[in-house]
């Protein structure tokens, strides 16, 4: 019974039942006596401080006089201070409205870009900011981590703003959370989950975002910008039993390189409706077959004269590859391959440019085929 006695002791409720007696002793792994048995021990110990409820066909209860009086007391005197408190929380509640507010806006006519819907995300009120700030980054959280709860502020700062007024505020972090939930996986009910629970736009603002961004043109690059196409096959379910569901097309993507000869996109305007014609027309490419000429090999070519008088300029790269050979030829112990060896060249170098990749639509036709690419 000692077990039982230091639980009720130590334990912060007052009210128990004899299953709960019951517990303890399995968990000590120690003989459960009858329920009588178990209630003349409590009022030997507690004397008359204890209340006993026992009714036939119920839970018997058992509860503390002296503990019971002691939380209703703390009860009462909490119950003191809550019309003070709800007042400075209704308070703090118009501070932040008349703060939000400012943020409505009933002409919802266009999209951001992709590549600056984070960007904007980050434009909350500052009030609701702050008190996030001093919510989540209480005392005791460092300053230093400051940085890494800024998505959970910035993601609870859209969902209420989104729940206070959600025909009003546009929240462009959910629009791209919804989006990029769909991409990933595919789920509508995935996407209509998050957006009950305040964290992503609906399902239909997604198929209306992402109509309304087929419609617009592909990226814009600088003039004079070196582009490079890479293109493999994407075949799909090509060992079947019966051969269908079967397709082969190619897969392309366009590394610009440097990245900042891409063009920042501008927003584009949200469509509510647009016919599959639209759509067609807008994403047309004209076909152009491959022809192959009636020669064949080398003798389809047309060589200029050759000018006896060229002189050959060496680049950089042809030094290099001249080196590489030399090296080879005056050091037989030398095993390094040319990639190899531009890569210790290039080590310690740190001015290069860093590439944008862009991934192109497929194209649903055999790779092999000329007039595909």
């Amino acid at each position: 019974m000692e077990q039982i006695f230091n639980v009720i002791d130590d334990h912060k409720n007052n009210q128990f039942i004899m299953n709960d007696f019951h517990e303890v002793l399995r968990e000590s792994n120690m003989y459960i006596p009858s329920n009588e048995t178990i209630l003349n021990k409590l009022h030997n110990h507690y004397q008359d401080d204890v209340i006993i409820v026992n009714k036939i066909g119920a839970p018997i209860y058992f509860c503390l006089k002296n503990k019971g009086y002691d939380i209703l007391r703390k009860s009462h005197q909490e119950s003191k201070e809550d019309p003070e408190h709800y007042q400075l929380i209704d308070k703090v509640v118009k501070v932040l409205f008349d703060d939000i507010k400012e943020y409505t806006t009933d002409d919802f006519t266009e999209y951001l870009a992709s590549d600056t819907m984070f960007t904007e995300a980050r434009n909350i009120p500052k009030k609701l900011k702050y008190f996030l700030e001093k919510l989540i980054l209480n005392q005791y959280r460092k300053e230093k981590n400051s940085v890494h709860y800024e998505p959970s502020i910035i993601s609870i700062a859209h969902a209420i703003m989104s729940a206070m007024f959600p025909r009003l505020i546009h929240s462009s972090l959910q629009i791209a959370v919804g989006v990029t939930l769909h991409r990933k996986f595919g789920s509508k009910e995935l996407v209509d989950m998050c957006h009950r629970m305040g964290f992503s736009c609906s399902y239909n603002e997604v198929s209306t975002y992402e109509t309304s961004a087929a419609m617009q043109a592909e990226i814009q690059v600088k003039d004079d910008t070196f582009v490079q196409f890479v293109c493999d096959n994407a075949d799909w379910n090509l060992e079947t039993l019966d051969g269908k569901g079967t397709f082969h097309s190619l897969g392309s993507c366009e590394i610009i390189t440097p990245a900042s000869d891409v063009l920042s996109r501008k927003p584009f305007p949200r469509l509510k409706s647009v016919s599959e014609e639209e759509i067609a027309t807008q994403s047309k490419i004209k076909i152009k077959n491959y022809e192959l000429t009636p020669m064949e090999g080398i003798k389809s070519y047309d060589f200029p004269e050759p000018n006896v008088n060229l002189k050959l300029k060496f680049t950089y790269a042809s030094k290099i590859n001249s080196y590489w050979m030399l090296l080879k030829y005056v050091n037989p112990t030398f095993e390094k391959g040319w990639n190899g060896f531009i890569e210790d060249c290039t080590a310690i170098n740190t001015h290069f440019e860093v590439s944008a990749i862009n991934f192109l639509p497929f194209i649903h036709a055999y790779p092999s085929d000329y007039s595909t690419l």
